[in-house]
C-alpha cells in the first residue's frame, strides 16, 4: 500500500478483479466442455472407466493401499499397506467414474486435496477447483525447474495456458512427440475454445495467475467458508424454486 485507505487504492482493486476474471474464464473452458457446468455428473464413456480403473490401480500406494495380483499379473484384491490409507479404497466402483466439474480421474487427482476424503468430493466445486489449481501450480514449478521427457531433460521457463491445460486436465506435461494420439485435434479445440471464453492461448503463465493457494492445514474450514458465503447470496432452495 502507498498510505491511503485501501478503498482509495481503487486499481489494486481492479487488477486482482482482472487476474480473477481471466483465471475463472480458464478454469470455464474444462468446465463446459466436461460438464456443461454439472458438478454432480457422473462420466461413464467406456474411455473414462478403462482410464480411471487402470489409474485406481497404479495409484494404490499412494492411498496407502496395493494392489494383490495373481501369477498372470490378473487382480485379486486391494491390501492396506498404510496406517494412514485412506478408508475408501477398496470401494472400487467408487473410483472407476470422472468426476466433478473437470470430470476429473479421481485416482489421480483426489491426492490433491486429501488422500483420505471421499472421492465424491470432487463432485463439490471448491474442492475440485482447488485441486485443478494445485495440479496447475505443479506444473508451472515442475516445467521451469525441469523435468525429464522421453529420456531427455526438458525446461518450459514461459509455461503457457495451453501447455497448463495440457498438463492439468489429461496429464500430459510433457510436449506431443507427434505419436500420441489426437494430440494436434486436442490443442486445436483447446485454442478455440480459449478463444471463446476470451482467453489467450499463447497467453504466459505465473504462479500468481493462479490464484493464491488454500493453505492444506485449513482447507476444509475455508471451503466451508466460501461455500457459507455462497448460501447467503443464492440460497439453494431459493435457487430450486426458481428454476
Amino acid at each position: 500500500m502507498d498510505g491511503r485507505p485501501i478503498h482509495k487504492e481503487g486499481w489494486k482493486c481492479q487488477r486482482a478483479t482482472r487476474q480473477g476474471n481471466k483465471l475463472t474464464s480458464f478454469l470455464l473452458i474444462p468446465y463446459d466442455r466436461e460438464t456443461m457446468r454439472r458438478p454432480w455428473k457422473r462420466h461413464r464413456l467406456e474411455v473414462d472407466l478403462r482410464g480411471n480403473r487402470t489409474t485406481w490401480f497404479k495409484q494404490a500406494p499412494t492411498y496407502g493401499w496395493q494392489a494383490v495380483t495373481d501369477d498372470r499379473g490378473g487382480f485379486i484384491k486391494m491390501e492396506k499397506v498404510g496406517e494412514n490409507a485412506s478408508p475408501y479404497y477398496a470401494e472400487r466402483h467408487r473410483w472407476h467414474y470422472g468426476l466433478g466439474p473437470f470430470g476429473q480421474n479421481v485416482a489421480l487427482y483426489l491426492r490433491y486435496w486429501d488422500t483420505q476424503a471421499p472421492p465424491e468430493i470432487l463432485c463439490r466445486e471448491v474442492e475440485a477447483v482447488e485441486s485443478y489449481l494445485r495440479n496447475s501450480r505443479r506444473v508451472v514449478k515442475n516445467l521451469k525447474n525441469g523435468i525429464r521427457c522421453n529420456g531427455e531433460y526438458y525446461e518450459d521457463k514461459s509455461p503457457t495456458w495451453a501447455v497448463v491445460h495440457r498438463a492439468a486436465s489429461s496429464g500430459k506435461i510433457c510436449p506431443a512427440t507427434g505419436r500420441e494420439k489426437n494430440a494436434a485435434k486436442k490443442m486445436a479445440n483447446f485454442r478455440s475454445d480459449a478463444r471463446e471464453h476470451g482467453v489467450d492461448p499463447d497467453e504466459v503463465v505465473t504462479m500468481r495467475m493462479l490464484g493464491a493457494p488454500i493453505p492444506a492445514s485449513s482447507q476444509n474450514a475455508r471451503a466451508q467458508e466460501i461455500y457459507s458465503v455462497v448460501e447467503a447470496k443464492w440460497p439453494v432452495e431459493k435457487m430450486r424454486k426458481k428454476h
